[in-house]
């Protein structure tokens, strides 16, 4: 990918800033940036035209640029500094191997738990609202907010907490996904058939048909970044 120089910086449409809790706001805008594509993989994040561009000192930027590198979401290059991460095949394939776990984790104790299904539908509808109107970068967020629904749902604090801190990561493999999709609305209908087990209380359908489902939809984009969808490894429960 290109690197954009610092031009892209004073373009990105960054938000003024009030004083309190500057290094929150710093990250939460610099994270929307790479996550919404804004700041494409590649671009370099020089911390003083940040800061400049905020209008605030270098110490917020810092801190904010500490907390994306253990996001993942920025690398640090020798003699280049730090640079929004770039996606690759392998990138994507160790993210989903970690997401398949803990999805189908998540959703088996979830259904376990009777989890509603309202909030999954309206995720659902507004997933084919945001298609309809054009904007895929609400797509994947209400995309997105489907899955982490069901994690929050699933009782385990810490699925939840894990789930949270690969957001940023999915957003953009999420992202990078939709392009591939030449109709938007097919990925909320996509999603329907994991509400069915749910609502029935079959926790080992609900995690293969959520297993099925993240690899299907990945699949075309790691071929697509050339690396082999035979790297996924579904973690399936028995047949009943």
């Amino acid at each position: 990918m290109a690197e954009a120089d610092g031009g892209g910086l004073e373009t990105a449409g960054i938000a003024p800033l009030s004083h309190a809790r500057l290094g929150d706001q710093v990250y939460e805008q610099i994270r929307e940036m790479i996550v919404s594509g804004r700041f494409a993989m590649g671009t370099r994040l020089v911390e003083v035209q940040l800061a400049k561009r905020f209008g605030i000192s270098r110490a917020p930027v810092r801190e904010a640029m500490r907390r994306l590198v253990e996001d993942g979401l920025v690398d640090e290059r020798p003699r280049i500094g730090a640079t929004v991460a770039e996606m690759d095949a392998q990138a994507v394939i160790d993210l989903y191997n970690v997401r398949l776990s803990l999805e189908a984790t998540a959703i088996r104790l979830a259904t376990r738990r009777r989890m509603k299904t309202a909030g999954l539908r309206r995720q659902i509808a507004a997933m084919a609202e945001a298609a309809r109107r054009g904007d895929p970068a609400a797509v994947s967020r209400h995309e997105l907010e489907f899955h982490a629904e069901i994690c929050r749902e699933s009782g385990n604090a810490l699925i939840a907490q894990l789930f949270h801190t690969m957001e940023g990561r999915l957003l953009m493999a999420i992202a990078l996904d939709n392009e591939g999709q030449q109709d938007a609305g097919a990925i909320a209908e996509e999603h329907v058939p994991l509400l069915a087990p749910i609502e029935a209380g079959d926790e080992v359908l609900a995690a293969r048909l959520m297993a099925a489902h993240i690899t299907s939809t990945v699949t075309p984009l790691i071929r697509r970044l050339g690396g082999d969808p035979a790297s996924l490894l579904a973690t399936l429960p028995p047949e009943a």
